[in-house]
């Protein structure tokens, strides 16, 4: 749980930076956020690495029903896509995907 909890931690601070990018159009936020999401789905990767040695995927939860960590993978990535795409100053809503680890090249 560990993982999970240091996933979300950049998660939440790589979506804190994007929305001081996308309020201030500084660039130095853009690129925190990029590389916090980043991170983030390297932990992701870590969390899931261990769940799949330990239960079956995709897992049945009674809260959300099956739960497939593989494919949760990609809308890991997907933040990190639309950190990346992002311009800033009211563009909050204008994605032009590049691919879900384009920003990991970076």
């Amino acid at each position: 749980m560990a993982l999970l909890g240091k996933y979300y931690a950049h998660k939440i601070d790589g979506a804190a930076q994007l929305a001081l990018h996308r309020e201030t159009g500084e660039p130095q936020h853009r690129a925190a956020a990029v590389r916090e999401l980043v991170r983030a789905a390297e932990y992701w990767q870590l969390y899931t690495t261990t769940a799949l040695r330990q239960y079956k995927n995709p897992l049945w939860t009674n809260r959300v029903g099956y739960c497939d960590w593989n494919k949760l993978r990609e809308e890991v990535l997907n933040d990190i896509e639309i950190a990346h795409d992002s311009s800033g100053r009211d563009d909050a809503r204008r994605q032009t995907p590049e691919g879900p680890r384009a920003a990991l090249n970076e």
